[in-house]
């Protein structure tokens, strides 16, 4: 997914990093600039890191980050149109001066 979202040109210039900490969480893919996370949910996630996940949410949204959750499934289903979702959010979000 990391490849796919670095090489489309759709997101070049957005400042998009991947697994670094926002506070004290570490996001799996973050635009700054966007203040955008996009959280990559796999299939089979365990009760334990769901809880984590609506923590960090919570945390992130307070904090006026916009939250993407992309199942993984939905991702080797199809990335393009993963890709084209993200874009249309990248679109709205507010850049930060």
């Amino acid at each position: 997914f990391w490849h796919a979202l670095t090489r489309d040109r759709r997101f070049a210039g957005h400042g998009f990093k991947r697994q670094i900490p926002v506070g004290a969480h570490i996001t799996d893919i973050v635009s700054v600039p966007l203040r955008l996370v996009i959280e990559l949910v796999p299939p089979d996630e365990a009760a334990p890191a769901i809880a984590a996940r609506a923590e960090r949410r919570a945390w992130l949204t307070e904090r006026d980050y916009r939250v993407v959750d992309v199942a993984m499934i939905e991702v080797e289903a199809d990335v393009g149109k993963v890709l084209d979702r993200l874009a249309a959010v990248c679109a709205t979000s507010p850049s930060v001066s």
